[in-house]
């Protein structure tokens, strides 16, 4: 399920520490990709819980393509998220720092990692790269899904089983 406050400080602590001449939104997209399906390895959820589209150049997270695009275009839909950063076309902008409160010990820890393994990767070997199982067979322009991406992480059946269970239980409770 979304956690939007999860997410935001997610994009947070990802800008913070990369130069700002690295933050553009496919970096920041794809470092987010592989710590929220690295984090789903070993803890069983997304850090944060954004739905993720194939697109040409990798996965992206949709809640927060939109909202990005959104404050870049001057959108006041997204004027709630103009106060943590600056968007300047591809360029994103912290304008504060992560609140830890919000990000749990594993987030970070799979959040570092993550940042560690691709911050220095250029833009074709970070697309690369997210060409996956779970990107390659999903649809282009299309969500996704998780038994995709249970699949490239090797996740057991038994595991899957638990964690879509839980996924079901969520929706049925907010919805």
């Amino acid at each position: 399920m979304l956690d939007e406050p999860r997410m935001r400080n997610a994009l947070l602590y990802i800008l913070d520490a990369l130069p700002p001449r690295e933050s553009t939104l496919h970096k920041i997209f794809k470092i987010l990709w592989f710590a929220d399906i690295s984090h789903m390895k070993d803890w069983g959820r997304f850090i944060t819980g954004d739905t993720y589209f194939k697109l040409e150049f990798g996965p992206v997270p949709t809640l927060l393509y939109n909202i990005l695009k959104g404050i870049g275009a001057n959108n006041p839909r997204y004027n709630d998220y103009k106060n943590d950063v600056s968007v300047d076309g591809y360029y994103v902008t912290p304008l504060k720092k992560p609140d830890f409160d919000e990000l749990s010990e594993s987030d970070v820890e799979a959040l570092k990692k993550s940042i560690d393994e691709n911050k220095n990767l250029t833009m074709a070997q970070l697309t690369y790269k997210s060409h996956g199982h779970a990107w390659n067979a999903s649809e282009d322009k299309n969500e996704i899904h998780l038994e995709s991406i249970f699949d490239e992480i090797g996740m057991p059946h038994k595991e899957r089983q638990l964690i879509l269970e839980g996924e079901a239980f969520a929706r049925a409770l907010s919805g």
